[in-house]
């Protein structure tokens, strides 16, 4: 859909550029996860977190349909992806971010999910997993704010048996194809 990498701006007027994975980059994303707190990798392991087995994330065995780099002074600062892996469902993906902790709240993760969001569509993709920790505010102000409603949310509970702790998650799903036509009506009548 897009022709990567091109640049954007964040809120703070920083410019960093939004690239697709290329190999070179496996070692500046595992830097970038060693980075992310514990509990918010807790949401896509869901039980017990290693980050010695951080490789299931940069493991080309685990295959993606959309894998996006954000990059500013050649560290990798955030990474989302689109995958199919585990999923059973024909037509829907699984959408993942990780943001590095210096770089949230700049719009990032907002800027990330709606290209992964417009490259699912583009794949023709009709619904989108989530996961998400209950009390996520940005994430739920990202929702909110693009108009985007769940269809159905689970809510699970996923333990860090390292640190013996409990943590309230989300699984939701959002039907795509709905959002697509709010979006092109958008965008008829209000545009640039």
């Amino acid at each position: 859909m897009n022709n990567y990498p091109f640049e954007i701006t964040l809120k703070d007027n920083t410019k960093i550029q939004i690239s697709d994975f290329k190999k070179e980059h496996k070692e500046s994303i595992k830097r970038l996860l060693y980075k992310i707190p514990d509990e918010d990798i807790l949401v896509f392991l869901d039980n017990e977190i290693d980050k010695d087995s951080i490789d299931w994330f940069v493991n080309p065995e685990f295959k993606k349909v959309v894998d996006l780099v954000a990059i500013h002074n050649k560290q990798i600062i955030a990474n989302g992806t689109l995958h199919c892996e585990g999923i059973y469902w024909e037509n829907t993906a699984e959408l993942k971010i990780f943001v590095d902790p210096d770089y949230r709240s700049k719009g990032i993760g907002t800027q990330l999910f709606m290209l992964l969001i417009k490259e699912g569509l583009q794949k023709q993709f009709k619904k989108i997993i989530v996961r998400y920790k209950t009390n996520n505010f940005s994430f739920n102000k990202i929702l909110e704010y693009y108009s985007i409603r769940p269809e159905t949310i689970y809510n699970y509970i996923a333990e860090n048996k390292m640190f013996n702790e409990s943590k309230l998650m989300n699984i939701a799903t959002i039907n795509i194809e709905d959002w697509k036509k709010r979006f092109e009506f958008y965008n008829l009548f209000f545009k640039d």
